[in-house]
């Protein structure tokens, strides 16, 4: 179908590098600024610490730590190699050490499979990993925005007070009625 003597012998063979339609160049939009990783500062397995820790940052313990650790808006960390006898007050705890001592998540706290806890943890989200050890209670008490509301409605409460006749004249609460087979006046029960 196709001779060789049909090509024209004047037209160039096709480049193997496919062309390119030229662009004007423009200016890529500046990419953003990298978020910086949250600081976290980590007390090491050689240091031991007594007294009180307070700060605004994540926190890792490895070492040992006695007293007491407020980190309330921060995540704490106790790591395998983490000894603590402190109560802990913090957004969320996590064990994989060995605490003793109470544990109060604002969001939640977990107990890892390597995690030995011996006090209360109170927190709306408890986890306990299987394998971990744990003694002591678990309050999953709801959110301090809740708890803070649900307290303001009990204190609008007022008590009923009932005067000396009142009370002599009140009758008791009568029990509810037994379906020993007889029909109810209020609804009908099909046996």
């Amino acid at each position: 179908m196709f001779k060789k003597t049909d090509i024209d012998e004047n037209r160039t063979e096709p480049s193997l590098t496919p062309r390119m339609p030229r662009e004007t160049p423009t200016a890529a939009p500046p990419a953003p600024a990298p978020e910086r990783p949250k600081e976290r500062a980590m007390i090491g397995a050689s240091i031991t610490i007594k007294g009180d820790l307070a700060g605004e940052e994540d926190l890792l313990i490895q070492g040992t730590v006695e007293g007491t650790i407020s980190l309330r808006d921060h995540l704490v960390t106790v790591g395998k190699e983490g000894r603590l006898n402190a109560t802990v007050h913090a957004r969320s705890i996590t064990v994989q050490g060995k605490v003793q001592g109470d544990l109060n998540g604002n969001e939640q706290v977990v107990v890892e499979r390597s995690g030995i806890v011996s006090g209360n943890i109170i927190a709306p989200r408890v986890t306990l990993e299987n394998g971990c050890q744990f003694n002591g209670s678990v309050d999953m008490k709801v959110e301090a925005a809740d708890s803070a509301k649900a307290a303001s409605n009990v204190a609008d409460l007022k008590p009923v007070v009932a005067t000396k006749e009142e009370a002599s004249t009140a009758s008791p609460p009568k029990p509810p009625a037994s379906n020993g087979g007889s029909r109810d006046s209020r609804r009908q029960i099909n046996p």
